[in-house]
């Protein structure tokens, strides 16, 4: 039930801002709208198209990509560079701002979300009379553990 009110968030959310903007509603967003329901992870384009490929439905990487950033400004996804070359997004189901931190893994790529709520509160506490932040992400870059326990044997080895 939950997932069905998930996607109904995300179909009024469009609705809304597809008319706001005098677009139309195509088959193929429609399409990218439901897939995204089906994602419980943070994804990139190539698994998007990759899903599309697997379910036969014809759907451009151009189509992919401008409809990605459309549901960006409708408040539907949220990027997250990882690196210079990699963008994974997110479904966005409400209007919370996001606190996300992230370890990210610099040999293998691995990402690990985590919370800190003490450091949530002190950002939020940063008020600008010219600024009204919407959200943030903290990215920690570094050596995951699974990695050094690989690094330590291999050096044991030598």
């Amino acid at each position: 039930m939950a997932k069905l009110n998930n996607k109904s968030v995300l179909s009024e959310r469009l609705q809304k801002y597809l008319l706001e903007k005098s677009m139309r509603c195509t088959p193929e967003r429609l399409a990218l709208l439901d897939a995204l329901t089906k994602f419980k992870r943070r994804f990139t384009v190539d698994d998007m198209s990759s899903f599309f490929a697997e379910s036969n439905f014809n759907i451009s990487r151009a189509t992919l990509y401008n409809n990605i950033h459309l549901f960006e400004l409708a408040g539907i996804l949220r990027q997250h560079k990882v690196s210079s070359q990699k963008a994974f997004y997110e479904v966005v189901y409400s209007n919370e701002p996001l606190s996300c931190y992230q370890e990210i893994c610099t040999i293998c790529g691995k990402i690990r979300d985590f919370t800190d709520n003490e450091m949530a509160q002190h950002i939020q506490a940063r008020k600008s009379r010219f600024f009204r932040p919407e959200y943030f992400s903290i990215q920690i870059h570094g050596i995951c553990y699974g990695c050094l326990r690989k690094m330590k044997k291999e050096k044991l080895k030598t």
